[in-house]
């Protein structure tokens, strides 16, 4: 959904006159008087992700998507007004695994919905010390199942040829306290 969405949203924004720059990392938000002012933002080289040097952006609204972690740290780092103090301190991920399987017959995953049923044998989330698991189907469009499957070539054409005959699910553990995300420096952070 994020590729598509790209698809759509990056070209309507260009025509309406945004200017996209790769490579490059937000660092700070500039904001002063209860008003945002823009962004502070570091060009990386490719390959190494090391800094070339700094930009700035100026805008009068910033969206900020960058994650359960990097948000946060971002937020804390330009030191945006947290009134309530919860930036960086609910950090909740879901530890989780994937299995995967191919099946004689086709199974065809993106077909209906993909998380139609659950098992919840291993959740109880009504105990403190209850099991804490949760399996659902998980299913991948295509691009992103490429990405996940080992190798490359003809042999990694193979797998993907095998699309239909997959299926997958996804193991997850619910954390029992929220974990805090710090910045650590102007391009890392801490969890």
């Amino acid at each position: 959904a994020k590729n598509n969405a790209a698809k759509v949203l990056i070209p309507r924004a260009v025509k309406a006159g945004a200017e996209i720059l790769a490579r490059c990392q937000a660092v700070r938000i500039r904001h002063g008087g209860g008003r945002v002012q823009g962004v502070t933002a570091v060009g990386l080289e490719p390959g190494t992700n090391r800094p070339r040097g700094e930009l700035t952006v100026d805008a009068a609204r910033v969206c900020v998507a960058g994650s359960a972690t990097a948000t946060p740290a971002l937020l804390l780092r330009s030191g945006v007004p947290d009134p309530g103090g919860e930036t960086g301190r609910t950090l909740r991920i879901h530890p989780a695994l994937v299995a995967a399987g191919e099946f004689e017959e086709p199974v065809r995953a993106w077909q209906g919905i993909p998380q139609t049923y659950e098992c919840t044998e291993l959740l109880d989330l009504d105990r403190e010390d209850g099991p804490r698991a949760w399996i659902i189907p998980a299913f991948a469009h295509p691009v992103g199942t490429a990405t996940l499957l080992p190798g490359h070539g003809g042999w990694h054409r193979s797998l993907m040829r095998r699309y239909a005959h997959l299926a997958a699910f996804t193991a997850m553990i619910h954390d029992h306290t929220a974990g805090r995300v710090r910045p650590d420096g102007d391009l890392g952070l801490r969890i």
